[in-house]
């Protein structure tokens, strides 16, 4: 089948994020749909609603009302204490120490996947129908975020339906189902619950959902955007751009992060000192303020705007720069020492 045309040009026109409640919709078009982004949900009895609406489109700006209320506080979870009541149809974690994954999945996938390449540990509970290509993407992405995240973090625990769950470190929920066909809302993806402020790791994600429309899966995988969407969306699940409001590494719209800035300007000229690395301005909500800047960064895999995969040359259309490795870090995860050979070749230009 014949990729769309969007394919050539060398970014797509459209935010890879925009948040809207499950009643809103938008005009899909035929283009090269971007990724989306995280969005809390409120620690209330009720929480069926999206933690991220996935709503772009190559051909122009999604036509959809965009919610003008702050996005609501995500539920904290208490390490090993006080617990805090999740809905399992958006968590299904079920925690316990990494090493291998698990078997049987349909589709020739698997159910379970934890990693052990260190001793942070992603746990994945896969549920719906997965080719194991679709399902490479997770496993590619989960390997080399604990990678690159190398140091543990204190266990949480969670109540889940009446039972409580140990989760170490991160409990990601992957669901694959039909939602409304290609060009459409690609789903929903961010953390669901948080260590709370007086833990040994203050507000790193314990558990998240990743949720995705399966024909925008099977689009994405054929223009060879999909591991980059999920990479993306699997660095949002830990907290890159939805826990930095209460660490407070934002001013204005700059993110002031010490490690991700020195980053920064080390990429600058000499003499250059930046006070803060920028960060993008438009795109609404979901866009705006949790990613680097698409006119400064370009094609670095964590602005808001997703590059195509056109050209066998380009192999880094997305690339993941030391930069935001370093982001990591500012969240209060140990990282590896080598970071600079786990990062993406990237030249700030």
């Amino acid at each position: 089948m014949p990729l769309p045309r969007s394919i050539a040009t060398s970014r797509a026109s459209t935010t890879i994020d925009s948040l809207l409640e499950p009643e809103d919709r938008w005009n899909p078009g035929l283009g090269l749909r971007d990724s989306l982004e995280a969005r809390g949900i409120a620690a209330s009895e009720d929480r069926s609603g999206p933690v991220h609406q996935a709503l772009a489109d190559a051909f122009g700006q999604a036509n959809v009302p965009v919610p003008s209320a702050a996005a609501p506080a995500l539920p904290v979870v208490a390490p090993l204490a006080d617990t805090i009541e999740i809905d399992a149809g958006l968590s299904s974690a079920r925690g316990g120490p990494g090493g291998g994954g698990g078997g049987g999945g349909g589709g020739g996938g698997t159910s379970t996947y934890t990693t052990s390449v260190s001793a942070y540990n992603i746990r994945i509970d896969f549920s719906g129908t997965w080719s194991v290509d679709l399902q490479q993407a997770f496993l590619d992405s989960a390997d080399r975020l604990a990678s690159i995240i190398v140091e543990d973090v204190q266990d949480a625990a969670i109540r889940i339906k009446g039972r409580v769950a140990v989760v170490d470190d991160i409990s990601i929920s992957a669901s694959l189902g039909a939602i409304d066909g290609v060009g459409g809302i690609l789903g929903q993806a961010g953390p669901t619950a948080i260590r709370s402020s007086g833990s040994l790791d203050p507000y790193l994600p314990a558990t998240a959902t990743m949720r995705f429309d399966a024909a925008d899966a099977q689009s994405l995988l054929a223009q060879g955007s999909w591991d980059e969407v999920i990479l993306h969306e699997m660095f949002h699940c830990v907290g890159f751009g939805t826990i930095w409001s209460q660490l407070g590494l934002v001013s204005g719209s700059s993110y002031v992060g010490p490690a991700a800035l020195a980053a920064y300007n080390a990429m600058l000229p000499e003499g250059t000192i930046a006070s803060g690395v920028p960060l993008e301005t438009t795109g609404g909500t979901g866009t705006a303020g949790a990613h680097w800047s698409e006119a400064i960064f370009g094609n670095e895999l964590m602005t808001g705007y997703l590059d195509s995969d056109a050209s066998a040359a380009t192999p880094d259309d997305n690339a993941l720069s030391a930069m935001s490795l370093a982001a990591l870090a500012d969240l209060g995860y140990g990282l590896a020492a080598d970071l600079g050979s786990l990062a993406d070749p990237y030249v700030l230009t």
